[in-house]
């Protein structure tokens, strides 16, 4: 049995596999604009939340001592900051928001720790039908993509300087590395002229390349 989770890492599967088994298989990703990406994470927390609503219990409890239940979704921290929250804003300035393995920054699951791409391919979610059929072509086999867990329409209410800042500390390297256009938000949350960079060495051999939340191979 593979020892692989859900949210596992390029890293870790070539770590079970080996060097010369990781290099013989076609290795791919998908990834997602990070705001867009964060936005889903929330409408889908949420979600969670309402249709597995708290008994008066419960509530009694999270009020008094600020306890979430050991069950599902509420072990999730994204269901917990999702609850906590009034708004998207609020759910990304949440400290448990960056705690939810769905909110980890995408290089973390498809690049090493210098922010090098591991994977021989990498979709993108904005063109997935396309991208798709390059992995299909590529491995000679016909499987039409399903729909699962949709999130419900996104609501693009206005973000805070805060919630932008803490963007850009957790996503600016998603940016860059996968090609997408660094909103104005996310570089005017940067640092003043003089001040130190934030965000990290992006990966300048990755530019233009697209790139994924997960790791795969075939």
């Amino acid at each position: 049995m593979l020892k692989l989770r859900k949210h596992s890492t390029a890293q870790e599967a070539k770590d079970l596999l080996g060097e010369a088994r990781w290099k013989n298989f076609f290795t791919f990703g998908f990834v997602r604009q990070p705001v867009d990406r964060l936005r889903s994470l929330y409408a889908y927390a949420k979600g969670l939340a309402e249709r597995n609503p708290l008994t008066t219990e419960e509530q009694a409890a999270l009020a008094a001592k600020g306890e979430f239940p050991a069950r599902h979704p509420y072990k999730f921290k994204a269901v917990q900051a999702a609850v906590s929250a009034q708004s998207f804003d609020a759910f990304v300035r949440n400290p448990r928001t960056w705690q939810d393995a769905g909110a980890k920054p995408q290089w973390q699951s498809l690049c090493d720790a210098e922010g090098v791409v591991m994977v021989d391919m990498i979709g993108k979610v904005e063109k997935i039908g396309d991208d798709w059929a390059r992995v299909q072509k590529r491995l000679k086999f016909t499987a039409p993509l399903g729909l699962q867990n949709k999130s419900p329409e996104l609501v693009a209410d206005e973000l805070s300087p805060e919630a932008w800042l803490m963007i850009r500390k957790h996503y600016l390297r998603d940016f860059k590395i996968f090609g997408y256009t660094v909103p104005p938000q996310v570089v005017q949350a940067g640092p003043k002229a003089g001040g130190k960079p934030q965000g990290g060495k992006a990966n300048a051999s990755a530019a233009g390349k697209i790139q994924s939340s997960g790791a795969a191979a075939a």
